[in-house]
């Protein structure tokens, strides 16, 4: 097969260009009516966003800023059960390691410490276990001081289990201890970066003083657990080391206690003394702290200075600083929480200025401007939509009209100024009617060369068919050989005539005068179609399905089957074959395959071609050179079928066309056999048939 040729109707032309000339767009001449007005009020407004915006970014900062306090202040929960958890675990395996340290320990004593040491680990590892997800929250938003503290605390938490290996392994008491002070160390410096970057010193003096808590915690627990190693091993000749260590957490309690009382509120003041300075608990330590500390002194401490009931007087007293702690933190996260929602509201109030400002001069600027530029977009508008839409759908309705068409009048443009604009208006009306009346004359002409070829071809085919039957009689009378084999080609060319007769019919639109009230079957069908073809002997039928095609269809199937099979003998070499197919397809159609070997299309051809397939120009010059494939589009839009082209493995084309199931009338046993009377009526040729193979 060959391409078409590529022009055709229809297709919308495409807008001129602007005339050419020097066009700088920078020129304030060429800007548009809208952007001179918004670069009037462009620079203050540029200057009122940028300052509200650095405001709105200063006030993200903050809220950032507060968040993250808050984040860290509702930590110190977890944090402080953590804590807590390891202080009992540290004590509790220092006094059972200085307990196995000694020669005769009593195993009893020992199983109870070594119970209470894995209840406390157990503990330990639940507190942890709920600090983890909570320190997870804390992202890369953070200072950097701040995520390397936590990342040392996770660090030391996850050093834990040798710790709790060298503790089961007999290790120095002292060393574990010190151990289990870097581990509590790393978690406590968590509190000295709760308001690290916060911009509020009440904020910071609240975190400042929820750390010293934490110190003090602490130290007291440090001092219990000192205490709780020597009750249990106690060695005369370390008293001067002893007390040596001793003052020092006595001194770091007290110098925690008195940055507290600097930078703490009044009432966290008082709430310290009436809940951690009162009570047996706090009597008891006292009075040991100041026993030991005074025999140490003097050298004079025997093996039972210290009752064993010290450490539950200590845990009594941790218990009370732990609720203090708590208080600390509520107030530092109802500070927070305070300081965001103020920098929040001003954050809005900053962005409802900007939105505001910017609403207030978007509306009088769209105000000002829709006074002047409506007029000229509504001509603007309305001229492309009919260039676009209402000037090619009345030339559609004319093309597809049969001269009975009423037109009616244009609605001109809604425009009734007496300005400029309102002019143009009216002068584009008139440009709208001008191009309406030649639409119409244009689709007239149309439908006169219509009806003209309509005529030419009925009487071509009348005079054609008159023609077929002189030929028939002629064969039917005629004995010599040679003269009958000229009577049967004269027959087919008549039967070409007639097909391109018809052809002129399907340009002009209307349907051929022939048609079956019977279905006939597929294969009588395509032989009908061949035998119209002037190369039929190199056409052969292969694996085709025992279906019929309605007798609506059947005349306008052969015809569009011929025409592919003329094209396909037409433009390949003689001694090849153009091979037909069919598969009947689940959907209940048939799948017909028109295959040549000839010289193909190219990629760009075959598009066009099935472009034109699925949608068939309107008729002019062109077509009449490239008839065929206008002509098997046409009829193939009249009954729903679908062709399309393509490359064949041989190099040719191959033509696929889809038979709905709508045009088949089932299977070839319900249809009457055609004799070839039949067979010559559905062709049209009373002659010698085609030498069709079918296999």
């Amino acid at each position: 097969m060959t391409a078409p040729d590529p022009a055709g109707g229809g297709s919308q032309v495409p807008p001129p260009p602007p005339p050419a000339g020097p066009a700088n767009r920078l020129s304030p001449k060429n800007w548009r009516v809208r952007t001179r007005l918004v670069v009037l009020v462009i620079v203050p407004l540029v200057a009122t966003i940028v300052g509200a915006a650095a405001r709105i970014v200063q006030q993200v900062g903050n809220v950032q800023t507060y968040d993250h306090a808050r984040t860290m202040a509702a930590a110190e929960a977890p944090l402080s059960n953590l804590i807590d958890a390891l202080h009992n675990e540290r004590d509790v395996s220092a006094e059972m390691m200085a307990f196995r340290a000694m020669s005769d320990p009593d195993q009893a004593t020992l199983f109870n410490l070594n119970r209470s040491v894995g209840d406390y680990r157990k503990a330990t590892d639940k507190a942890r276990a709920d600090l983890v997800p909570v320190l997870g929250k804390i992202d890369g938003s953070y200072p950097k001081d701040t995520l390397a503290a936590i990342a040392d605390a996770k660090a030391n938490m996850a050093s834990e289990s040798a710790l709790i290996q060298a503790v089961d392994t007999h290790a120095d008491a002292v060393g574990a201890f010190d151990q289990y002070n870097k581990l509590l160390d790393s978690l406590n410096t968590l509190y000295q970066f709760v308001a690290a970057d916060a911009g509020d010193q009440q904020l910071i003096n609240n975190a400042r003083a929820l750390n010293d808590l934490a110190k003090m915690s602490e130290s007291t627990s440090r001092e219990r657990g000192f205490l709780t190693v020597l009750s249990v091993h106690f060695d005369p000749n370390k008293s001067k080391d002893n007390n040596a260590k001793l003052q020092g957490m006595i001194a770091d309690l007290e110098s925690t206690r008195a940055e507290f009382k600097t930078i703490s509120t009044p009432s966290m003041q008082q709430m310290l003394s009436d809940t951690v300075d009162v009570g047996d608990s706090y009597t008891g330590a006292n009075q040991y702290l100041t026993t030991i500390s005074d025999e140490l002194s003097d050298g004079n401490a025997t093996t039972n200075l210290i009752p064993g009931t010290v450490y539950f007087q200590y845990d009594a007293l941790l218990n009370k600083y732990q609720k203090v702690r708590a208080a600390q933190a509520a107030i530092l996260v109802e500070r927070a929480n305070q300081l965001a929602g103020d920098a929040r509201n001003t954050m809005y109030l900053n962005i409802g200025v900007i939105i505001g400002v910017l609403l207030i001069v978007s509306i009088a600027t769209a105000l000002i401007a829709r006074s002047l530029v409506r007029p000229l977009r509504v001509l603007q508008n309305t001229a492309l939509e009919i260039a676009g839409n209402r000037l090619p759908e009345m030339v559609r309705r004319l093309r597809d009209a049969d001269g009975s068409e009423v037109i009616e009048p244009i609605n001109p443009i809604a425009l009734s100024s007496t300005d400029e604009v309102g002019q143009v208006a009216r002068a584009f009306d008139e440009v709208h009617r001008e191009a309406v009346r030649l639409a119409t004359e244009q689709a007239m002409l149309r439908n006169n060369v219509n009806a003209m070829f309509t005529n030419l071809s009925r009487r071509s085919q009348s005079l054609v068919q008159r023609q077929l039957r002189l030929i028939d009689e002629l064969e039917n009378a005629e004995q010599d050989p040679d003269q009958l084999a000229s009577l049967f080609k004269l027959d087919h060319l008549a039967t070409r005539m007639r097909r391109n007769g018809e052809n002129l019919l399907v340009l002009a639109g209307e349907e051929p005068g022939r048609r079956w009230s019977q279905p006939v079957p597929l294969i009588d069908v395509l032989r009908a179609a061949a035998s119209e073809v002037e190369q039929y002997e190199r056409v052969t039928l292969r694996d085709l399905p025992t279906v019929e095609v309605a007798g609506r269809a059947v005349n306008d199937v052969v015809h569009l089957v011929a025409e592919l099979l003329e094209n396909a003998t037409s433009f390949s070499a003689p001694e090849t074959k153009v091979s037909v197919t069919g598969n009947l397809l689940n959907t209940g159609g048939v799948m017909l395959e028109i295959e040549d070997s000839g010289i193909g299309m190219t990629p760009e051809e075959l598009d066009d071609a099935n472009e034109r397939l699925a949608n068939p120009p309107v008729v002019d010059v062109a077509i009449s050179r490239r008839m065929g494939l206008f002509v098997v589009g046409r009829l193939a839009t009249r009954h729903g079928i679908q062709v399309r082209l393509r490359r064949s493995a041989t190099g040719g084309i191959t033509a696929l066309v889809l038979v709905p199931a709508a045009l088949l009338a089932g299977n070839l046993s319900d249809a009457p056999a055609l004799g070839r009377n039949a067979l010559g009526e559905l062709t049209g040729d009373t002659g010698q048939q085609p030498a069709v193979t079918a296999t």
